[in-house]
């Protein structure tokens, strides 16, 4: 009886060890304050939530953000001014972390300036101030960036018996566009060499993506299909309703498995772009496009490349999970134990 009790008390050991090796869910508080534009009197549509303003060469106005503060205390709020990108899944962004496109003249945040800081005592509002300044030469399409909002002290929260923490990090972003004229430009797609590349740990086509015109590039639309060339494996992904910000890029990525095989892969490429009803270019559903572009890329994985790509993966992944090993062990300590006790219990009943 004593050795089953040993046995049951080690069992319930094993598993509340398991249960707390198991990572927490947990929830973070929100940021205390909103975010509103004030609409300019060069406001090119009134409607909008956001700024488009019409201001001719060389001259400025103020664009104004109310900033209403929630909570019963003073917030301390960080502001940040970026030009318009475009992230890898085909959303204009203003984060300003990628690298700025080649072909961007007019940045934004040259001519855009206000405070960097700013503070909003407790339960009121107060008002901020950016003053635009346009180049002294005529603009040949849009200037587009966006104003951030953060605070600068971040809530935790967390659950009850939570054994981890998460720190979110809120902000708010306004788009701010400007152009010398009220008309629009024809944007200009740009398609580049494939490439194979690795991406959070996940080996990928990625497939370059350049609007070269300072104008958005609206309902574009991609299909990349790539072929092995040796094994005859076929990847393939289709996106529609992507928008790319003025004279900006990035990569449109195919997923390939983490064992990329080696070979010579064929890769062909479709977009479309700014849907009409008039346009001559029709995709698989029928849909008219205005614009169009294709291009077929030979991309080239060797052995040592596919190798060193799945080594890559395994590293970036940081190898197996250690609760992982703690739960092989465990159950290999359990395992011995037990394989003990039964030989103890038979040697005894041996003897007598």
């Amino acid at each position: 009886m004593k050795r089953k009790r040993f046995l049951e008390s080690i069992f319930a050991l094993a598993m509340m060890t398991m249960f707390f090796m198991m990572p927490s869910k947990v929830h973070a508080a929100s940021s205390g304050f909103s975010v509103q534009p004030m609409t300019s009197q060069l406001q090119r549509d009134k409607s909008e939530s956001y700024f488009d303003v019409i201001v001719k060469p060389n001259q400025s106005t103020n664009l104004r953000v109310k900033l209403v503060n929630h909570t019963k205390q003073a917030v301390k709020i960080k502001v940040a001014i970026h030009p318009g990108q475009t992230n890898n899944n085909g959303i204009v962004d203003y984060s300003g972390l990628q690298k700025k496109d080649r072909t961007l003249r007019y940045d934004l945040a040259r001519y855009l300036k206000g405070p960097k800081k700013v503070t909003v005592p407790a339960n009121s509002t107060q008002v901020y101030t950016a003053k635009l300044t346009m180049p002294k030469n005529q603009l040949p399409g849009l200037m587009a960036g966006g104003l951030t909002f953060s605070p600068e002290n971040y809530t935790t929260s967390t659950t009850k018996n939570a054994k981890l923490s998460i720190t979110n990090r809120f902000s708010y972003g306004i788009a701010v566009i400007t152009r010398n004229r009220n008309r629009t430009w024809q944007p200009q797609l740009k398609i580049g060499q494939a490439k194979v590349t690795q991406q959070q740990a996940k080996n990928t086509l990625a497939v370059p993506m350049q609007n070269v015109k300072a104008t958005f590039l609206n309902q574009l639309k991609v299909s990349v299909t790539a072929t092995n060339k040796r094994t005859h494996k076929v990847y393939k992904r289709t996106s529609d309703a992507m928008q790319m910000a003025p004279n900006s890029h990035f990569d449109y990525q195919v997923k390939l498995p983490t064992n990329v095989a080696a070979g010579h892969y064929r890769v062909k490429t479709t977009a479309y772009y700014v849907k009409d009803a008039a346009g001559k270019y029709t995709d698989s559903k029928g849909t008219h496009y205005k614009y169009r572009g294709t291009r077929q890329s030979n991309v080239t994985v060797t052995a040592k490349q596919s190798r060193d790509l799945q080594k890559k993966a395994r590293q970036a992944r940081g190898g197996t999970p250690w609760f992982v090993y703690a739960i092989i062990a465990l159950v290999v300590v359990l395992l011995a134990i037990i394989g003990t006790l039964v030989a103890l219990l038979l040697r005894k009943k041996s003897k007598k």
